[in-house]
C-alpha cells in the first residue's frame, strides 16, 4: 500500500510552483487558501483544526454552502475515511475515489457525492500540519482531476500561512540560537535538498545533517522538518 502510495504521488509531482502566500502576509485563512489552491490548479478548498482525539473547527472552504451544510450536518466533515488515513502521516495523501464523503464504516453518502463531483469536488490532495499534541491542522485541496503539484511546496505554503494569521498555537517563542552549521542545513531543507543532497553539498554524512536537524526541531519546538521551515520563515531565521 505504501509503495502504490508513492507511486501516485510521484505521478502527480513537478518541481516549481510558485506560492505568493509564502512570502507574504496573510492575515485570512480563506485568503491563505484561495491563494494556495488557485495556485497549484486546484478548483476548492477546506481547512480545519483541532486535535485527532478532540473536536475540530471549519475555518476556511469555498466548498457551495448547501453541500457544505449538508456535508457538516452528515457528519462527515471530521469523520470520514480520508480524513481518517491522513491521521498520523506527515506526507500528503490523495483521494481519487471519493473517500472524503464515505464515513469510516465504509458507509458512502451517494447523493453528496455526485453533488461535489457537479462542484469540482472530485479528486482531492490531502495534508496535515501538525504543531502540537492537540492542534492539527487538515487541508482538502479538491479538483476534478488532480493537477500536478510540487507537493513539498505546498506543505511549506499551508505552514507558512498559517503562521500568517496566527493560530498554530506552537513556535511561538522559538529559540533563534542556530549554530552556523545548523542554520546552512536548515536552509538547504527548506529550498528542498534530502539529508543526501545536503550532505553532499557541506561534504557530511546525511547522518549528521539528520543530526543537525533534530537539534535544530528542538530549538524552533517543531516536530518535523515542514514545521522546522515554517517556524524559521516567520521568525525572520531563512
Amino acid at each position: 500500500m505504501a509503495k502504490q502510495h508513492s507511486s501516485q504521488l510521484s505521478n502527480h509531482q513537478q518541481t516549481s510552483t510558485y506560492f505568493p502566500s509564502m512570502i507574504a502576509e496573510v492575515s485570512e485563512p480563506d485568503t491563505a487558501m484561495s491563494d494556495i489552491a488557485r495556485s497549484s490548479d486546484f478548483q476548492n478548498y477546506l481547512l480545519m483544526v483541532g486535535s485527532d482525539e478532540g473536536p475540530r473547527t471549519l475555518i476556511a472552504s469555498n466548498w457551495q454552502p448547501k453541500l457544505l451544510s449538508a456535508y457538516t450536518n452528515q457528519s462527515l466533515l471530521f469523520r470520514n475515511q480520508f480524513v481518517a488515513k491522513l491521521k498520523g502521516q506527515l506526507l500528503p495523501a490523495i483521494d481519487l475515489q471519493s473517500l472524503i464523503f464515505a464515513r469510516e464504516n465504509g458507509e458512502r453518502a451517494s447523493l453528496l457525492t455526485e453533488a461535489a463531483r457537479a462542484s469540482g469536488i472530485s479528486e482531492t490532495l490531502g495534508l496535515r500540519v501538525m504543531y502540537s499534541k492537540d492542534i492539527v491542522y487538515t487541508a482538502l485541496l479538491s479538483a476534478p482531476k488532480l493537477p500536478a503539484v510540487d507537493f513539498p511546496a505546498i506543505l511549506f505554503a499551508l505552514v507558512g500561512a498559517i503562521n500568517s494569521f496566527g493560530q498554530s498555537g506552537v513556535g511561538s517563542s522559538p529559540s533563534p540560537m542556530l549554530t552556523p552549521r545548523e542554520l546552512e542545513c536548515l536552509k538547504w531543507i527548506a529550498a528542498g535538498k534530502s539529508s543526501r543532497d545536503v550532505g553532499a553539498i557541506l561534504d557530511i554524512s546525511a547522518h549528521t545533517v539528520n543530526d543537525y536537524m533534530k537539534s535544530v526541531f528542538s530549538k524552533l519546538g517543531a516536530a518535523n522538518r515542514v514545521q522546522a521551515v515554517g517556524i524559521a520563515y516567520r521568525v525572520n531565521l531563512i
